[in-house]
């Protein structure tokens, strides 16, 4: 039985480097999935990363070991690899550990649509890999991808154009690469589509030393600033392997996850009924969709959940208020730079600037804490019963709770790693008495 099952996530591969994670593990870990696969047509792209290339070139080995037809297709975004998979590959594997800090390394496995691998997949090759069940050797073939950037570049484009007669020219918009693969296309799609565009942290770096890989209101504050020194109309920027992407208006100002949400929610019920969206989404996006006569399919949080419910029920968006966003007809798979197109595209097509429809659109705000607890899903349960019993719940789904203070919601749900339960309170206005009477609330629970 081999060591280290915890690298396995519920989603995907991922360790410190090389504590957890060392090239004769990817090396094994190559030969599990070449065999889960069948020896078939693997695409492998990688990050930037100090541990990248060698664990690209120890997966590339382990799948060729394996009798797979492996092509390399380099540096890459994750969405880049999801894309040319769907296009012309069985599987693919993305080198990267997206957001997460620059010491770590990890794997993404993607299928043949394009979409990342389900709970249930993931603990077939992981049994596997524990298992050692990948055995012999079969020879199969390396060879480079020719021209995979233009050819994602293109789809890009063509999506775009697809939903939008108007281009984005009069748009002056701030690209924040994040020192990583955010640079490969974005940039140059906006370009082509007619805005000016300018970027920033666009070389390569490792250690991601200006700022987090992760696209929060900290790590955008450089962002934020050009974007008024240069009087843009929009600031983007991306997560680690940029299938994650936040905005900055033309302000200056860090834009909630749940304004492009409902932005988008608009654009797409114009010619669809539902979207997908995490049960985390704000009341935001509830209204809005409400408003436009569309209807939510909701799915656990999760990316691999939005990709499931959107093949599952033939719905073209979802998205989660973190930035995981997604087009299925694209690929199922979330594209922060596809929607660092979209985003723009409807500013220009409404004629409007990025304040004016976030204004328009925020009624609420938004308090979060963590509930400390020692079995969280026994106090859910709790909860549960507590709030039924006083008529709070006004949806329960998967594993979450909505209930009703009078002025304000409260979304309950439990952390997918941590003894903690996540609390969202939105309201017209949340105030710290607020905040204590939900705590109260989940005490007596605990208590009870």
């Amino acid at each position: 039985m081999r060591e280290r099952p915890e690298v396995f996530q519920k989603y995907d591969i991922r360790g410190k480097a090389p504590e957890k994670i060392d090239s004769e593990l990817v090396f094994e870990l190559g030969k599990s999935l070449g065999d889960y696969w069948e020896s078939g047509k693997i695409l492998v792209g990688r990050d930037i990363r100090k541990s990248s290339p060698a664990f690209y070139h120890a997966m590339i080995s382990g799948l060729v070991s394996q009798g797979c037809k492996v092509t390399t297709l380099g540096i890459s975004s994750t969405d880049m690899l999801a894309y040319l998979t769907k296009k012309d590959f069985d599987a693919g594997v993305q080198i990267t550990a997206s957001h997460m800090p620059p010491e770590f390394g990890g794997f993404k496995p993607i299928n043949s649509e394009g979409r990342i691998l389900s709970n249930d997949e993931m603990a077939q090759i992981k049994r596997i890999y524990m298992r050692e069940e990948a055995s012999g050797e079969k020879y199969g073939t390396v060879e480079d991808y020719k021209n995979g950037l233009k050819t994602y570049r293109e789809g890009l484009l063509s999506r775009y154009r697809e939903l939008f007669e108007k281009d984005l020219s009069g748009l002056k918009i701030i690209v924040d690469c994040s020192n990583s693969v955010g640079c490969l296309a974005a940039p140059e799609a906006l370009r082509e589509l007619g805005a000016e565009v300018k970027t920033i942290n666009d070389e390569f770096d490792p250690e991601f030393s200006t700022h987090s890989p992760e696209p929060s209101e900290a790590s955008s504050k450089m962002l934020q600033e050009k974007v008024i020194e240069m009087e843009a109309d929009l600031g983007v920027i991306f997560d680690g392997d940029a299938d994650r992407v936040m905005f900055v208006d033309e302000k200056g100002r860090f834009i909630e996850g749940n304004i492009p949400l409902a932005m988008l929610s608009q654009k797409y019920l114009e010619t669809e009924e539902k979207i997908v969206c995490s049960v985390n989404t704000g009341r935001t996006v509830e209204d809005t969709v409400q408003d436009s006569g569309g209807e939510i399919s909701y799915a656990p949080v999760g990316a691999v959940f939005t990709a499931l419910k959107c093949t599952e029920e033939n719905i073209t968006f979802g998205g989660q208020p973190n930035g995981h966003l997604m087009d299925s007809e694209f690929v199922p798979y979330d594209s922060g730079p596809l929607f660092s197109l979209l985003i723009p595209g409807v500013l220009a097509e409404k004629n409007r600037k990025l304040s004016e429809i976030s204004e328009e659109l925020e009624k609420y705000e938004t308090r979060k804490f963590n509930f400390q607890t020692q079995d969280k899903n026994e106090l859910m349960l709790e909860i549960r019963d507590k709030a039924q019993e006083n008529d709070k719940i006004l949806h329960e789904k998967f594993n979450a709770l909505k209930l009703d203070f009078k002025d304000f919601t409260a979304l309950l749900r439990p952390s997918g790693s941590e003894k903690i339960i996540r609390v969202t309170l939105e309201g017209h206005k949340i105030d710290d008495e607020d905040i204590s009477d939900v705590r109260k609330f989940i005490d007596n629970g605990e208590k009870n």
